[in-house]
């Protein structure tokens, strides 16, 4: 018997708001398309467009973004859903929307299920998510995520949205460390945790008119592109 998704932030205080496919084995990706970028760094394509848009559209109901314009996040809109740290402290902000939070357990499950990584990368359970816009001439700077404190190798899990993307990673912070490059399409699910949780990365630049015609983002029409990143606390 399938395990119920549940993330810890539904656990306490509706922390999941029920928006959009509650059924975690909606999400198909292609096994012919599934690439191993770096150790337990893994690439999921194969989204149908219309989960795509089921995605947008959750997006519809989530309290405002703000912008962000720092060395770091150039024209990007960002929001934080579920639990988000304020002054050392882990505060419930606003619902994930449950199609998030089964997106992630699916792409986990696709991974440990096609390649046979559920030892070296632990069930995510979802209680974190950030959603990016980007807007023309964005970029998102190197940095690395915060880990869970539940288990150091849990994964972040990454969709993209609307136009492709050049994602840039790598080990550490050494200079002489090597860079990793691979143009994100919308769909594409990135997979990162157990020994590349920490990984150093961050986003360089947008592909004009890359995005497939049938992506909406509804009201914010100076989007290109979303990144919706989810985690664990």
């Amino acid at each position: 018997m399938e395990d119920r998704v549940v993330s810890s932030c539904e656990a306490c205080s509706s922390g999941t708001s029920e928006k959009g496919i509650a059924d975690p084995a909606e999400f198909h990706f292609d096994p012919s398309a599934t690439i191993v970028l770096a150790r337990d760094v893994v690439l999921l394509r194969g989204m149908s467009p219309a989960l795509q848009q089921h995605l947008c559209d959750a997006l519809l109901s989530c309290p405002s973004f703000f912008e962000c314009n720092n060395e770091k996040t150039r024209h990007i809109d960002m929001l934080h859903l579920g639990m988000h740290e304020v002054q050392g402290k882990l505060h419930l902000v606003a619902p994930i929307p449950s199609i998030f939070v089964n997106l992630a357990h699916a792409a986990h499950r696709h991974v440990a299920e096609r390649l046979g990584m559920l030892r070296s990368i632990p069930l995510i359970n979802s209680d974190v998510a950030v959603v990016n816009g980007y807007r023309r001439g964005a970029k998102l700077g190197m940095h690395v995520d915060r880990r869970s404190t539940k288990h150091p190798g849990i994964p972040v899990v990454a969709v993209s949205l609307g136009e492709s993307a050049e994602f840039v990673f790598k080990k550490s912070w050494k200079r002489n460390a090597t860079e990793c490059r691979v143009i994100l399409r919308s769909g594409d699910v990135l997979l990162f945790g157990g020994k590349a949780r920490g990984i150093v990365h961050g986003m360089e630049g947008l592909i004009a008119n890359s995005a497939p015609d049938t992506i909406r983002f509804g009201p914010r029409s100076d989007w290109c592109r979303v990144c919706i990143t989810l985690r664990q606390s």
